[in-house]
């Protein structure tokens, strides 16, 4: 399980416990500290890490608001069709492309909602494996033996006047 976390490095500290959290529910998150290294292309490496991931939760404050990355990021994630889920981290306006889009309310320290976004995660990782879940691999094909076990019941079932 993998999730790409967009914030405002301004929301530094928001970030760090964000991932801790999300590592002790075992979901591993890509971010940009640890994921980028100098001498890389690090625009390569924000897509690679939102294509590769199951979901994109996008940290939203007033100083990711008004960010130009984080705005490329989520909407790099919406055009790749993958799942975005917005937490409202501080006070600020939505993109109106986000408005639509439910999001888990993270600014009143009194109720953080760390075990639904766990559970959402999860419930999306499901989703995403049931989705590339190919059920043809999994039905056998018929054989010559299987024709003629099939032959051998219809007759016995017509002999005994079952039709």
């Amino acid at each position: 399980m993998n999730v790409f976390l967009s914030y405002s490095k301004k929301d530094f500290f928001f970030a760090e416990l964000m991932e801790i959290k999300l590592e002790e529910a075992g979901i591993k998150v890509w971010r940009d500290k640890g994921s980028l290294v100098a001498g890389t292309d690090w625009q390569q490496g924000i897509e690679r890490g939102i294509s590769n991931c199951t979901a994109v939760l996008i940290a939203l404050s007033e100083n990711s608001s008004g960010s130009a990355y984080v705005t490329y990021e989520w909407a790099y994630a919406i055009g790749k069709g993958k799942t975005v889920i917005p937490l409202k981290i501080g006070p600020c306006n939505f993109h109106p492309r986000l408005e639509s889009i439910q999001y888990l309310d993270f600014s009143s320290s009194n109720s953080l909602p760390w075990d639904l976004l766990i559970e959402r995660i999860k419930e999306i990782e499901v989703d995403a494996d049931l989705s590339s879940f190919d059920a043809k691999a999994f039905i056998a094909k018929p054989t010559d033996t299987d024709s003629v076990h099939v032959k051998s019941i219809l007759n016995y079932l017509n002999q005994h006047g079952f039709q």
